[in-house]
């Protein structure tokens, strides 16, 4: 059996998720409120920094991102992450 990741906010403190959702539902669902558009990560919205940690790309980006960008709506914690919203 696996152990839901826990996900660190720069700050913020930290909290378990399913890894069967996107980060950006996981956020949604702590309460947390993170700019988005268009859930398919294409409008950029939802830019966040992954600091530590292992992410899934569910869907490609056409995006251009900086090193240890991701996209909230197109990821799936791998391992426990901590991220920065700013």
């Amino acid at each position: 059996m696996t152990t839901a990741p826990i996900i660190t906010l720069s700050g913020m403190g930290s909290f378990a998720w399913s890894n069967h959702h996107s980060l950006l539902d996981a956020l949604e669902s702590a309460g947390i409120d993170i700019n988005y558009s268009c859930r398919a990560g294409v409008c950029g919205a939802c830019r966040i920094t992954l600091l530590e940690g292992k992410v899934h790309w569910r869907n490609e980006s056409i995006l251009t991102l900086h090193q240890h960008e991701i996209l909230a709506c197109s990821v799936i914690p791998l391992t426990d992450i901590t991220i920065s919203l700013s």
